[in-house]
């Protein structure tokens, strides 16, 4: 049974009526997913959460991290998801289908350059060989197994060790772009040539342009989705850290790292995938979307289901429509109404709203979409 499956099997029980899911009166989806799990694995998944609300902790003394029994845990499995957050106190079932790990911060988000830290620890505590999948907690949702497609994509590739997901928005790499959202700190200059267009979409027909600082092709990392071996994300994450100036500053700062907050990981991460040359040829972009695909759409108008129950998706600033294939959707910026419209209407369509609150509350979404619209 595949997760998908799986997922709409839950989403069946948990969302049994629209009236229903509004109220609140239905099924606990953590538990039908976990259920599912115990069906597929013959008991349910480990779930670990980790301290993070002292953050410069993990950087001082990493062997503090997790205790012997978090340690023995962490090593029993060979897949692994990641988040790191200051909302909640454990892992959001949305993700608990898989062995997981909640990196719990504080209530004070201490700055995206320290997933890079929880990142770099996480993958220190795991086997080497074992595979680690790290998402976004808010705005990323899992359609079916991304180790398979990992696993695939490693037997096509046999140098691939780290595969991250792709962006059109090219408003990080530099400070000179500004872009979206203003606030974030880009210390690094990253050229755009250095990114080649991406192949699946130039064989479509989707042009290079660009406006603002958008391209039509997503052909940039994002460090929303990423998935690698235990050891290689370990030593980039180690490598992305130590060339982070805000990151090298936060000790002398006692850990207030406020006046270096916030930082981009997207910046210092491209930066370090050009820097060390891809890895040493290790490092891939997910050009065709299997892992991951980042919202290329422009509002809810550019998601639509076909009568086969395929979702589609129509390329901003284009009329050309893909099948959604990825392993999980990103829709960075959900507090956008038209990207949480975009996001909800996805997920309805493919009856997994359960997996964010908004989507459940359609009271919430002015615009009741049709979800049997066509392609």
């Amino acid at each position: 049974m595949t997760l998908l499956l799986v997922m709409a099997l839950c989403a069946s029980v948990v969302s049994s009526s629209l009236e229903e899911a509004v109220s609140g009166d239905v099924p606990d989806a953590g538990a039908c997913m976990l259920q599912s799990a115990k069906t597929r694995r013959a008991k349910s998944p480990p779930s670990v959460t980790l301290d993070f609300s002292d953050p410069m902790s993990w950087a001082e003394n990493p062997g503090a991290v997790a205790g012997e029994k978090e340690r023995s845990i962490l090593r029993s499995e060979n897949h692994w998801i990641v988040t790191v957050s200051s909302h909640g106190e454990s892992m959001p079932a949305k993700f608990m289908a898989f062995p997981s790990i909640f990196v719990r911060a504080g209530p004070a988000w201490p700055g995206n350059h320290f997933k890079l830290l929880a990142f770099k620890e996480v993958a220190r505590l795991l086997e080497p060989s074992a595979l680690l999948l790290a998402v976004d907690e808010t705005d990323v949702f899992l359609l079916s197994d991304p180790f398979q497609v990992f696993q695939e994509k490693v037997a096509q590739e046999p140098s691939m060790e780290i595969l991250f997901s792709v962006e059109r928005d090219y408003g990080m790499l530099s400070p000179e772009w500004g872009g979206f959202p203003t606030g974030k700190t880009r210390e690094k200059s990253v050229p755009l040539s250095v990114f080649p267009a991406n192949p699946m979409e130039e064989k479509i027909g989707v042009g290079r342009q660009c406006q603002g600082t958008a391209c039509l092709q997503s052909r940039f990392p994002n460090s929303g989705i990423l998935i690698g071996k235990a050891a290689a994300l370990q030593s980039f994450f180690e490598d992305t850290w130590h060339s982070c100036s805000a990151c090298k500053n936060a000790p002398q700062t006692g850990g207030d790292v406020m006046s270096n907050w916030p930082v981009s990981d997207q910046n210092i991460v491209s930066d370090q995938i050009i820097k060390s040359n891809w890895c040493g040829g290790h490092c891939f972009l997910d050009y065709d979307f299997s892992l991951g695909l980042t919202n290329p759409a422009d509002g809810p108008e550019g998601y639509a289901l076909t009568s086969d129950g395929t979702l589609f998706v129509t390329i901003a600033g284009t009329n050309i429509s893909q099948p959604v294939r990825a392993s999980a959707l990103h829709f960075p910026d959900m507090a956008d109404l038209a990207v949480r419209q975009a996001a909800c209407k996805s997920l309805r369509m493919l009856k997994l709203e359960w997996q964010h609150e908004d989507c459940q509350n359609l009271t919430l979404l002015e615009n009741d979409f049709n979800v049997q619209e066509g392609v």
